[in-house]
């Protein structure tokens, strides 16, 4: 009996022994591992936050702060643009004067907007080179916004800050968008990739004119063709600006009359579209403002001479205008720098060759501080270097040895792209901004270059003349020549697909 008794109590001790080493190990084990599981269950934390493991995040975006707005929708966009909705939530007039995002991988952008929001309105603002340009990458952004509030009276300033994450569009490819440029000319669109004809839409004209085609890619897709004709007085034809889907679909026109070149506002909402001498008095010679939301005109600006190259500058602040194509020259060619935020012309830029046949393209710099113009003539061939800081005076000339037309500016890189183009042969000249000296050439394009355009995330470069060429801008190199409709690309775009 009482060695059963001290047996059980053997047992028992074992027992007790057994847990307590286990008891041991278990706390030598979380000693030891439990600052290393502590540290994952803070990152899983943290990247959770930040929409990584969040299924919703690759097609939304996830927003935190911003106290007295409201932010109904903040996208990046595959073209690198953060477009940002701000609801007035104040409760009276507020004016956002200054809008800065930070990126985490990436230098700030800053903005100056300017823009009046009453009470429960909203705006959405787009800030460049701000989001990742590839396929399913994540971003964060850190949003800091200055205000005023102009009907009271201490006005301010007051700041407000945010964040947004979340990711990209899962695949990014660019198709080409051109127009031909012949009598009755074609829109059509291209996959550089498989060289297949995807759209292809006659533009009619008249027949006692051209159809000189401009395109332009709005940033939800949406693709703008300008005819560049006009209706003789009585006649049952109608000059107009072609809208199409993303799809191809045409689904609206704007009557303008020798519609120019376009340029939209980076948020989508507005439309600036130069025009010609034709039969329609009051489009004569003016710039017509267009509200994308419905596709009428609600606004003009006068600017003599022929405004028919328009551009837009990266933040939207400032519109150019290159005027003087077909006037005579004795007019004079000058540039036009308009402000976004009056619609108004607040300076003019006289350009040194007046008797040459005609400015030919603009270009602006990433940081939006330099624009560029293409001047062909009979005495040189310059691209006018013209600074913003220095009241838009132009500050160098770059000589080029022979004719040239198009020009672009990487986005990344800044370096600027000079097309010129021969009935036989053509090149593109590639500068440093900041030398100004021509640092490579590249040969091998389709012959009559016209205008180049450089896609969003400054990879390639498409020239249009005599069909499309792709150019590869890591090394500088033609990838392929594509054939095109009409065998013209008089203007080229590209747009995400």
């Amino acid at each position: 009996m009482s060695f059963k008794l001290c047996s059980k109590n053997l047992e028992n001790n074992n027992l007790l022994l057994t847990k307590s080493k286990r008891s041991q190990s278990a706390l030598e084990y979380m000693m030891t591992y439990g600052w290393a599981i502590l540290i994952i269950v803070i990152v899983a934390v943290i990247l959770y936050s930040m929409g990584i493991f969040n299924p919703s995040s690759s097609v939304t975006s996830t927003v935190t702060g911003f106290s007295n707005f409201v932010v109904p929708s903040a996208i990046c966009s595959p073209t690198g643009y953060l477009l940002i909705t701000l609801g007035n939530a104040v409760g009276h007039y507020v004016e956002i004067t200054n809008l800065t995002a930070i990126p985490s991988s990436a230098p700030s952008q800053t903005i100056e907007p300017n823009v009046t929001l009453s009470p429960n309105s909203q705006y959405t603002f787009a800030v460049p080179f701000v989001c990742p340009n590839f396929a399913s990458a994540h971003y964060s952004v850190k949003v800091e916004l200055e205000y005023i509030e102009p009907n009271k009276y201490l006005k301010g300033p007051y700041s407000s800050s945010g964040s947004v994450s979340g990711s990209t569009a899962a695949s990014i490819s660019f198709d080409i968008w051109g127009g031909s440029g012949s009598a009755n000319g074609t829109a059509y669109a291209i996959s550089p990739l498989t060289k297949n004809v995807v759209f292809n839409q006659k533009i009619y004209g008249y027949s006692g004119g051209s159809t000189a085609i401009y395109v332009t890619v709005s940033p939800n897709g949406y693709v703008y063709v300008s005819n560049n004709a006009a209706p003789s007085p009585g006649s049952s034809f109608s000059a107009y600006v072609s809208v199409f889907s993303p799809s191809g679909d045409l689904v609206a026109t704007i009557p303008w009359n020798i519609s120019r070149q376009i340029a939209i506002t980076p948020n989508g909402e507005y439309a600036y579209i130069g025009s010609g001498n034709g039969a329609v008095s009051s489009e004569i010679n003016r710039t017509a403002i267009v509200s994308l939301s419905n596709n009428k005109i609600v606004g003009m600006i006068n600017i003599h001479n022929d405004p028919w190259v328009v551009v837009m500058s990266p933040h939207g602040n400032y519109v150019y205008t290159l005027n003087g194509i077909y006037e005579p020259s004795s007019y004079g060619r000058w540039a036009s720098v308009i402000s976004t935020k009056t619609n108004t012309v607040i300076k003019n830029i006289t350009l040194p060759y007046p008797y040459s046949p005609y400015p030919a393209d603009i270009a602006v710099s990433p940081n939006g501080n330099f624009v560029y113009i293409t001047e062909p003539g009979n005495i040189a061939n310059v691209t006018n270097v013209v600074s913003k800081s220095a009241g838009w005076s132009i500050i160098h000339n770059i000589s080029l040895p022979t004719a040239i037309l198009g020009i672009a500016t990487s986005p990344t890189t800044g370096y600027i792209y000079v097309a010129s183009g021969g009935s036989k042969s053509s090149l593109v000249y590639v500068i440093n901004p900041s030398t100004y000296q021509i640092v490579d050439t590249i040969r091998g394009v389709v012959a009559s270059v016209r205008h180049i355009v450089i896609t969003p995330n400054g990879q390639y470069a498409y020239v249009g003349g005599e069909g499309v060429s792709v150019v590869n801008l890591a090394n500088n190199q033609v990838i392929t020549n594509v054939t095109v409709p009409d065998n013209y690309a008089w203007d080229v775009a590209v747009a995400p697909s």
